[in-house]
């Protein structure tokens, strides 16, 4: 059997979560943190997460089946990634997006537009989370994202980007697992209810999302960080969606190398994420590992190129 394999990106949000599924505007990027999913035989995938992939991979292939009609044996998958498990990172949606691919090449079905990748990608995940579809688009698109939110089907693209070359992100990976699951059924939840501090947050939110991306498209990388620092605020302050460690980092960060970070996804945990020149990163990443270590923070700081 001819051995394929298949690679889909982590990605970060810049500013915008939960509003893909509320209606309003979110910035994502793809970044260099990729999931790669390969055929070995006829076995069952095998992970450093084995039970979950196999789950996966079994899922994703039926789902393939069912709508696409394909048919024959699963091929057993290998997977690995290099983003952090439950960092906030939309791992999930880059092992979905990558089995889909792999799955799609092993059967040599008709070629299939990323688009509609997302969007399958999409569907696929909706039924147990219940979320947006902002990761799937950037994930499968690449580079930068504007989307306008829709619950229940794929959002719009406004307009998509490349990130600017010269700027690179900046991961801290917090090593504190969250859980995006229970995140999104509290916020449905809030809105059920017609929750104000919700309304609060996607006021604010949306506002700064379509000023970030305009200072993006304008090139200023002072300006985006600041927003990094202001949508950061909104999700704290409006949807308690930090924690004392996380401000933590965040204060050293910032104090030690004048980085203005957010946390990245569902929140409580995973990664706070921010954007920076590129000479610049080596000595922020010294800054930020003297200072968490000294701090006695067992926290991870990395850049990251987007892709």
């Amino acid at each position: 059997m001819i051995t394929r394999s298949a690679t889909a990106p982590a990605r970060i949000c810049l500013a915008g979560e939960d509003l893909d599924w509320i209606g309003l505007r979110s910035l994502c990027i793809a970044v260099d943190l990729p999931t790669t999913a390969q055929t070995a035989g006829v076995e069952a995938a095998a992970t450093e997460d084995d039970l979950t992939a196999a789950a996966v991979a079994r899922e994703v292939w039926w789902f393939l089946c069912d709508r696409l009609h394909i048919c024959g044996q699963m091929p057993g998958v290998v997977v690995s990634t290099a983003a952090p498990i439950g960092g906030g990172l939309s791992s999930s949606t880059a092992l979905v997006v990558a089995l889909m691919r792999l799955f799609l090449s092993h059967c040599q079905a008709a070629p299939m537009g990323d688009i509609e990748i997302a969007r399958l990608a999409y569907e696929f995940e909706f039924t147990t989370c219940h979320g947006g579809g902002m990761d799937q688009l950037a994930i499968a698109l690449g580079g930068a994202v504007l989307t306008q939110g829709c619950d229940g089907r794929l959002p719009d693209v406004i307009d998509r980007v490349e990130f600017p070359s010269d700027w690179i992100a900046i991961v801290v990976d917090s090593k504190i697992r969250k859980s995006t699951a229970r995140h999104i059924a509290c916020v449905r939840t809030q809105v059920a209810t017609g929750d104000s501090r919700l309304g609060e947050y996607c006021h604010r939110v949306d506002a700064i999302t379509e000023d970030m991306w305009n200072a993006l498209l304008a090139h200023q990388l002072h300006e985006v960080s600041a927003l990094v620092a202001d949508a950061h605020e909104a999700m704290r302050d409006c949807q308690d969606m930090s924690t004392d460690r996380l401000e933590l980092l965040r204060k050293l960060a910032f104090e030690e190398a004048d980085l203005h970070l957010k946390v990245c996804g569902a929140g409580g945990g995973g990664s706070l994420v921010g954007v920076a020149h590129r000479d610049d990163a080596q000595a922020i990443l010294s800054k930020c590992r003297r200072a968490f270590r000294d701090g006695g923070l067992a926290a991870d700081v990395a850049a990251v190129e987007a892709v």
